[in-house]
């Protein structure tokens, strides 16, 4: 071990000693790089080896290269191949070498290679790194996709760059994003072959007959046949053939593409509605509206499109996802069109009539009743906004949000409350208790706002607090503490939290909650210290492992109260030490070195 740490030393001479004759280094330096490095050299050596001593390592050699780096250049030091920054930058590689010989599966350190490469622009090496790094991960489409990208766009290579996602295709035929990054590919290949013939001044060869292009390169073909594999490879997924659009509009020219996957769309989607939500709004992609009649009649072709849609449709799914997109697509109207207020109206009264028409069919979701409800308070239509949300959780009996929804409605509405009463207790009844937790919540917060009676608001805490559900009574104990503290005094929320603290399990949030409030300067009627002692050894009984604060907190009680003894304070410390987690007690230590 000992003669190959020599003699990989000895080998870093020449490179040393320039360092110091440039004077980059001084003799001292120079001494603490060779022990370090001889340190770091015997770590790599030993058995089994350490993944973090190789990175350690490259980190130290990398930090060394650019303190290297930064000094040449403020001496004016001119840099060559062969300068002590290339021996260092070969070294690196050397160790990222032998590091992925020992780990060959650890992806993260390849990619920390690839990216070292990148910035010392070594592209020869990492063209030979790509061919590496694919041979043991060929199931990762990333890194297809990233080395496909390097030879095209550093490289200037497409023919390399097309055989690598070809390649990738092979090992993974399924792989959407390989067909759409060598979709992609082709696509800037053909637009930069145009770009040159237009500098070359050629003009682009078109058939005298159909006045299209004669070239099929130049006129996107080879487009369409990774299209077509593309579909083969994935036949069932509409999601994915819509994902070539997007791609195929940013690029002139391709109008023709477009249309054949449009129309392989309607042949084997054509009842499905993201197929007609994508046909909507095909003219809004194709070109931009000028006038208002150009926005009206590309208004009209959309609203036609989901009107075909709608008749297509072959069941309440579909129907009630086309509705779902159709509302959508008129709400982006109303708010596209703020310079025009007659437009704007008119998209206005599209949009409700969307809703309505959706809610007639009962293929409304939920999604939508949130839209269209928001829409009508915003016009002042709340009679209409009341009947819509009853509608709502008519349609969705068990879904919380449509009954938080409806009664959100009532309450920016206004009225009788009562009514309102009647309405969260149905709700309360309708959903699973399990999910009841955010009607409870509202409903409580709704009457303190109110300032209805506190017999009413204690009605409502404790048959919250009965229902049986662990984790409502979690969260509204503490609530409820804090509400009886602030509307009825410290002596009566110490006999509340006494009387929930008789039924187990006590919630740590419950003792932070009595805790804070017993220990508050504004609290008139103080705690004997006993007792205050007894709720923390409670509170540090069932959460004392893993809570370091509730042990602070109990230290500085005892330094802090007027009965307190400080001299406690180390036998807590010495108490928190045995019960802590052995992860908390670093952090615990720490807090407890600030304690004044």
């Amino acid at each position: 071990m000992a003669e190959k740490v020599h003699k990989r030393l000895e080998l870093m001479l020449p490179e040393l000693e320039e360092l110091e004759s440039t004077g980059v280094f001084s003799r001292e330096e120079i001494r603490a790089i060779v022990q370090r490095r001889r340190s770091l050299e015997y770590r790599l050596l030993r058995r089994p080896s350490q993944k973090e001593d190789f990175l350690g390592t490259i980190q130290y050699e990398i930090n060394l290269e650019l303190l290297c780096r930064h000094r040449g250049k403020a001496r004016g030091v001119i840099s060559s191949r062969n300068d002590s920054s290339y021996g260092i930058q070969s070294r690196i590689h050397s160790l990222f070498r032998r590091a992925l010989s020992k780990f060959k599966g650890d992806l993260k350190m390849w990619l920390q290679y690839i990216e070292f490469c990148k910035h010392c622009h070594h592209d020869n090496t990492l063209s030979k790194l790509y061919g590496q790094v694919l041979s043991i991960h060929p199931g990762n489409s990333s890194l297809w996709v990233m080395a496909a990208k390097f030879e095209f766009e550093s490289m200037k290579n497409t023919s390399s760059a097309r055989a690598l996602l070809q390649q990738g295709i092979r090992a993974n035929p399924e792989s959407k994003h390989l067909w759409m990054e060598l979709f992609r590919m082709e696509l800037l290949y053909v637009e930069k072959m145009k770009k040159r013939r237009d500098l070359l001044g050629l003009e682009e060869p078109m058939d005298e007959k159909t006045g299209n292009m004669s070239d099929d390169f130049l006129a996107y073909k080879t487009v369409s046949v990774v299209y077509r594999q593309a579909v083969k490879a994935v036949p069932a997924d509409i999601e994915f053939r819509l994902q070539f659009l997007p791609i195929c509009q940013l690029f002139e020219g391709t109008e023709h593409r477009q249309q054949e996957i449009y129309d392989n769309l309607r042949e084997d989607f054509f009842t499905h509605p993201l197929y007609w939500d994508a046909l909507a709004r095909r003219p809004w992609a194709r070109q931009k509206a000028g006038q208002d009649s150009d926005v009206i009649k590309l208004e009209a072709l959309s609203e036609a499109a989901y009107e075909e849609g709608i008749k297509a449709a072959q069941n309440g799914d579909d129907l009630a996802l086309l509705w779902d997109r159709y509302s959508r697509w008129a709400l982006e109207r109303v708010k596209c069109l703020t310079h025009s207020m007659e437009l704007q109206a008119g998209a206005t009264s599209r949009l409700l009539r969307v809703f309505r028409r959706a809610l007639d069919t009962g293929c409304v979701t939920e999604d939508m009743f949130s839209c269209y409800i928001g829409t009508l308070l915003g016009l002042g239509m709340s009679e209409e906004a009341v009947q819509t949300g009853s509608k709502a959780t008519d349609l969705y009996p068990k879904s919380v949000p449509m009954w938080l929804l409806r009664l959100q409605t009532l309450n920016a509405v206004g009225g009788d409350l009562s009514m309102e009463a009647m309405v969260y207790e149905k709700a309360i009844h309708a959903v699973a208790k399990e999910e009841a937790l955010p009607i409870w919540s509202e409903w409580i917060q709704r009457s303190i706002v109110l300032c209805t009676t506190q017999d009413n608001i204690e009605h409502i805490f404790q048959a919250a607090l009965a229902c049986g559900v662990p984790a409502i009574r979690e969260e509204l104990c503490v609530k409820y503490v804090d509400w009886v503290f602030i509307s009825r005094g410290i002596k009566q929320a110490r006999k509340t939290y006494k009387c929930l603290m008789e039924t187990p399990p006590v919630s740590y949030a419950l003792y932070l909650k009595c805790i804070t409030i017993e220990t508050a300067g504004h609290v008139k009627v103080d705690l004997t210290l006993a007792s205050l002692r007894e709720l923390f050894e409670k509170a540090l009984r069932d959460y004392g492992a893993d809570h370091p604060d509730l042990w602070l907190k109990y230290m500085k009680v005892e330094m802090s109260h007027r009965e307190g003894e400080p001299g406690n304070v180390g036998k807590l410390h010495w108490r928190a030490m045995k019960s802590l987690k052995p992860e908390l007690t670093a952090a615990f230590i720490a807090q407890y070195s600030q304690l004044s």
